[in-house]
């Protein structure tokens, strides 16, 4: 299930994106007339704030141009430029013949820009790497506690998997990240859960270039059964301890290889491998 289609209880009642309340029971506040600076960008947040008050929700169609623009008190054509933006963003989709309607939202779709950025500017996975110690030492702390001996069973089988694929970086890399989507399971916090879901695509670019470096890959199953044993002895500092030294070993060592413009990717030693 996508977070778009999570619920979250709230004072006794359950609001979500297809709870009536939260938008057929609210009359649309009145929109003021837009600035004549900046009216793209302007009219393209108005239509952002339409779906956040699920005035628009996931797969509606928008209005037609003319009433859109006479919606937001703009020329047709500042409408046209910011529905260009937005689908830009994976927020609109423009359908050939049928009209622009909201996409799914699903945080896989809405992170392709940025997933985009990260390939042109290969340095920002070291602010990932920041973000990951951030996420994963936290979630390995709730873990430690809240663990069930079935998730502590798969991460045993999955982690049995790493050591047997050593060899074979993208089966390598399936494990090693059932291994950490297990944890974020098991942390039983929904809202980290939907966070981790939102960048998972960029986690998968990381993982990608560090799960090709074989030195790296012995590492990580050497740090892995740490983490695994902190687990199953339901420590949470041992547990958060464990995977920020894991995070700090592969950052340290893809630094002195030279950063990620200088290794290959999974991805890539995959397709040298079948085209041989």
């Amino acid at each position: 299930m996508t977070p778009i289609a999570r619920y979250v209880k709230l004072n006794g009642s359950m609001v979500g994106p297809h709870d009536p309340l939260s938008r057929d029971d609210v009359p649309p506040r009145p929109m003021e007339p837009i600035r004549k600076n900046a009216v793209t960008t302007e009219a393209a947040e108005r239509i952002k704030q339409m779906i956040l008050e699920r005035r628009l929700s996931p797969g509606s169609q928008l209005p037609p141009e003319r009433e859109l623009s006479e919606m937001l008190g703009i020329s047709r054509s500042s409408a046209r430029e910011a529905i260009r933006a937005l689908t830009h963003m994976n927020i609109l989709e423009s359908r050939h013949g049928q009209g622009t309607y909201v996409t799914s939202l699903s945080p896989q779709m809405l992170i392709q820009p940025l997933r985009f950025v990260m390939a042109i500017d290969e340095e920002l996975i070291y602010p990932l790497f920041e973000l990951r110690k951030i996420m994963e030492t936290g979630a390995a702390a709730l873990a430690a506690s809240r663990i069930t001996p079935e998730q502590l069973d798969q991460l045993q089988d999955h982690y049995d998997r790493l050591v047997e694929e050593i060899d074979n970086p993208p089966l390598f890399l399936e494990h090693d990240i059932a291994m950490h989507e297990t944890i974020f399971d098991a942390a039983g916090n929904v809202l980290l859960l939907n966070l981790h879901e939102s960048v998972f695509e960029l986690l998968r670019e990381s993982r990608n270039k560090t799960g090709a470096i074989a030195e790296i890959r012995a590492r990580t199953i050497i740090d892995h059964g740490e983490i695994l044993k902190a687990l199953q002895a339901r420590d949470p500092e041992r547990s958060s301890a464990a995977v920020m030294a894991h995070l700090d070993h592969v950052e340290s060592r893809l630094r002195e290889l030279g950063g990620p413009q200088m290794t290959p990717s999974v991805q890539q030693l995959d397709t040298d491998h079948n085209g041989k």
